[in-house]
């Protein structure tokens, strides 16, 4: 006879992500990160920036500023980054560890989420962008970036998006 036999299995939680349950409780000896210098690459990272509602769905910036350290008023040019997804559900983290590095060279970094083609077809993804690019505009003071010197970047479905944004100018 099995040790287990008798026993009552009691089947797992189906909880989703956004519905766990954050712990405010650390165990002994962990520490936590400061987001402000994650990892300490001398990089102020700032998650998940709302910068536009398009039919109740948030879009997020993913922005990285160079820490400023004996130059608190420097503006720092702006690389705005498209991360290629065949139009689909971007992974908007994909070249974080990259993008990192653009930053500690002297340069902000945001990476734009679109809505995936699904949701919204062409043109709403070089939409997106460009109301992203706006948004930095507005905030260029907040974070710090000089609005002036901006790139736009892609790669793969990202870069078509990013060449679309650009060669149609300033409309929506």
């Amino acid at each position: 006879m099995s040790d287990l036999e008798g026993l009552k299995l009691i089947p797992p939680l189906q909880v989703p992500p956004e519905q766990f349950p954050e712990s405010e409780e650390l165990p002994e000896g962990v520490k936590t990160v400061d987001w402000k210098d994650t990892y300490g690459f001398g990089v102020e990272f700032l998650p998940n920036v709302v910068y536009a509602n398009r039919g109740g769905i948030n879009l997020h910036l993913q922005i990285m500023v160079p820490k400023s350290g004996q130059e608190p008023d420097r503006k720092w040019p702006l690389i705005m980054f498209v991360q290629g997804s065949a139009w689909h559900k971007q992974d908007v983290f994909d070249h974080l560890p990259n993008l990192i590095r653009m930053a500690q060279r002297g340069f902000a970094v945001a990476i734009v989420e679109y809505r995936p083609s699904d949701i919204a077809p062409f043109p709403a993804q070089v939409q997106d962008t460009k109301a992203a690019i706006r948004y930095m505009k507005i905030n260029a003071g907040k974070y710090r970036v000089d609005a002036d010197r901006t790139a736009l970047w892609g790669d793969s479905s990202g870069g078509h998006t990013a060449l679309m944004a650009g060669f149609t100018g300033d409309g929506e």
